[in-house]
């Protein structure tokens, strides 16, 4: 999914807009601003909230609506991190298919495209497989999510962004995917569906 989204400096106010693709909505990402990562280190991930501002079809309409919002006159503001014009797509503009950040068995980190042949076939995998969250971690989690309810308004983007979509696997992998994308990744040797667990 393609997310315009909002994270906000619970204790000064100050705002982040930027555009995220996932398949997990809560994956914890915050935004790509050096000065937002260092007050999170700083403050604790506790600190900081991120909200859905739009789910969009593509990359492009996020990146439209982000650059709607994030100006010349916003990025001047004392109350943003942000320090570019938005919509120039940054990693997405220079490699558009390039939206999955992996490890390989050495642990050396780099990004591939999702449908790349090592991911698919789990020579590279995702940057936290393997990794066990301590206590405190957990804890910080728990407390981000607890008593979240989510708006009639979130709600109804987050139906509207699942209309259309169907479950394809292959092999140990699975993804909800956009129509658009169907003949792409069947001829990746994909399947409709949810792969049957082994009694």
């Amino acid at each position: 999914m393609h997310l315009l989204y909002k994270t906000t400096n619970l204790k000064t106010g100050k705002i982040y807009i930027g555009v995220h693709t996932t398949d997990i909505e809560d994956d914890g990402y915050m935004g790509s601003s050096k000065i937002l990562k260092e007050d999170i280190k700083e403050l604790g991930i506790e600190n900081f909230k991120r909200e859905i501002i739009k789910y969009c079809d593509s990359v492009e309409e996020a990146l439209t609506e982000e650059r709607n919002i994030v100006n010349d006159e916003f990025i001047r503001n004392t109350f943003t991190y942000n320090r570019t014009r938005g919509g120039r797509g940054g990693w997405f503009k220079l490699n558009p298919k390039l939206t999955c950040t992996v490890k390989d068995k050495d642990g050396n980190k780099f990004r591939v495209s999702r449908t790349d042949p090592r991911f698919l076939s789990g020579e590279l995998v995702g940057t936290t497989k393997g990794h066990v969250l301590s206590e405190e971690h957990k804890q910080q989690i728990s407390k981000l999510h607890k008593g979240k309810i989510n708006s009639e308004e979130t709600k109804r983007l987050m139906s509207e962004s699942a209309k259309g979509r169907k479950w394809m696997y292959k092999d140990n992998l699975v993804s909800r995917v956009i129509e658009s994308n169907f003949e792409n990744y069947l001829q990746d040797g994909w399947k409709f569906g949810k792969p049957q667990k082994k009694p």
